[in-house]
């Protein structure tokens, strides 16, 4: 393995906020229908819920891999069925590190990376710290610009 490689997994910041919102509307939801007297169904259900989707939300997280090497790049992901995408760092075209609204607040970002004859991108690391985040791209930055080096001093007739 290179010298350079890092791993990497998806953050929980999202699933947490979800969970804490549907525990508040949970809460709320039982105390308005207390004076319906349905006892304690309801939220021993929505606790149960919650758990199954924190539960849920760990297992997606724990089944996730994202590689960042001085080779290639790799996401893996799948509980069941795997799906890993992968590519070498010399076939990457473009990169970028991307921020939805509720990823900027949450300070989390995806960075999607394009390669070679591809419709849009093909590896996309979703959902990952904003420092992680920016790690991968001067990763990317520093790797494609020291293959363009190697291309111009090739292409000049030098050796490497």
């Amino acid at each position: 393995m290179s010298k350079n490689t890092f791993r990497f997994k998806p953050s929980l910041r999202r699933a947490y906020l979800f969970g804490i919102l549907f525990l508040i509307a949970a809460v709320n939801g039982f105390y308005r229908l207390q004076e319906f007297d349905l006892g304690y169904n309801i939220p021993v259900a929505s606790v149960g819920l919650l758990v199954v989707f924190l539960l849920y939300a760990h297992l997606v997280r724990l089944c996730t891999a994202y590689t960042v090497s001085d080779e290639f790049v790799e996401a893996r992901s799948g509980i069941l069925a795997r799906k890993g995408n992968r590519a070498a760092i010399s076939r990457i075209t473009d990169f970028a590190a991307n921020q939805s609204l509720l990823q900027r607040i949450l300070g989390l970002a995806s960075v999607e990376m394009s390669t070679a004859g591809g419709d849009g991108p093909e590896i996309i690391f979703h959902d990952i710290s904003r420092g992680v985040a920016k790690k991968v791209v001067s990763t990317l930055t520093e790797l494609t610009a020291q293959l363009d080096a190697r291309e111009r001093a090739v292409g000049n007739g030098n050796p490497r």
